[in-house]
């Protein structure tokens, strides 16, 4: 017996803005690539503070240290993340992920909350 298709959806977006495509585009190879993106980030943290450890870095940090962009910045990394990444050099898969995969078993109406991801538009060809 076929299942029957959702009916399909009329989704606008503005082409014109990057930006939020960017995000989007982030946070997409973050869920869909985990092990990965925590392995780039946790090479980042190494860099930088491999950096932070250098006469030049000092400056720098403290030069950012009460940046406001550096704390808008911090914010949309956060949210664009999720806040899933972790530092620690041991960590292969963000246990964020695995603690929120955790909690939607345990959820109340868990069906209406997993319909919504098949109400969104696939967006394969806008890659």
């Amino acid at each position: 017996m076929k299942t029957p298709r959702a009916s399909p959806s009329l989704v606008f977006e503005d082409p014109s803005d990057p930006l939020e495509h960017v995000l989007g585009r982030l946070q997409r190879a973050l869920l869909e690539h985990p092990v990965a993106a925590q392995a780039l980030f946790g090479s980042l943290v190494r860099e930088g503070r491999a950096f932070a450890r250098t006469d030049e870095g000092r400056r720098l940090a403290q030069r950012l240290n009460d940046s406001p962009l550096i704390r808008r910045g911090r914010l949309i990394w956060d949210v664009t993340t999720i806040r899933a990444l972790d530092d620690d050099r041991d960590t292969i898969v963000p246990s964020a992920l695995v603690e929120a995969f955790v909690k939607l078993t345990m959820a109340n109406g868990l069906e209406p909350l997993l319909s919504q991801f098949f109400e969104e538009p696939l967006r394969e060809d806008a890659d």
